[in-house]
């Protein structure tokens, strides 16, 4: 389902943990090199400048400087104008930069919201892994390891949403997230 609407035109917003960053990363960019259009919200802070260069060099969409702590309001603005307008997807860690873990903060939502484009849940798992003892517990599939990457369902989140809502999508967001 996420195929299809990443390559039939239709923009989502796909969420995954920080501690994901690495594997949801590689399949995303290996859509791309299949034609699918993505662009990345990578946090502002010197902590985003090594992920920025990397998604451009691996040939991703626009990225997004911002986070909930620096420039959110105009990078939003920038997600929403390219999500309506350029149809492009937008892939970002609601829990980063800096956590709390596993936590989904409400700026994704509103972008969601304000778009009219699902929120996607992504995850995956390593058979066997490295943890790292980081603020998020990075995951590293350790070498020739199965690793499963799991996409949920979009979730919707209507336009006239009230905070009340809002907030409950984003709880939901959460839920599914680590459901997978």
């Amino acid at each position: 389902a996420l195929e299809a609407r990443l390559f039939g035109g239709r923009p989502v917003i796909i969420c995954y943990w920080h501690r994901h960053q690495l594997m949801c990363w590689r399949y995303l960019n290996r859509t791309i090199g299949r034609g699918a259009s993505i662009g990345w919200l990578i946090s502002a802070s010197l902590d985003g400048e090594v992920p920025t260069e990397v998604a451009r060099s691996l040939g991703g969409g626009i990225v997004f400087r911002g986070s909930t702590t620096s420039r959110g309001t105009e990078a939003l603005r920038a997600m929403r104008k390219a999500v309506v307008h350029d149809k492009l997807s937008i892939a970002t860690t609601p829990d980063g930069p800096y956590g709390p873990r596993s936590q989904f903060k409400p700026g994704i939502v509103k972008l969601a919201q304000f778009s009219g484009v699902p929120l996607v849940p992504m995850a995956y798992a390593a058979r066997r892994a490295w943890v790292l003892l980081t603020w998020d517990r990075v995951v590293i599939p350790k070498p020739f390891t199965r690793i499963a990457l799991a996409v949920g369902e979009p979730i919707e989140v209507p336009r006239t949403a009230d905070d009340a809502a809002l907030a409950a999508v984003q709880k939901k967001m959460e839920q599914a997230m680590q459901d997978l």
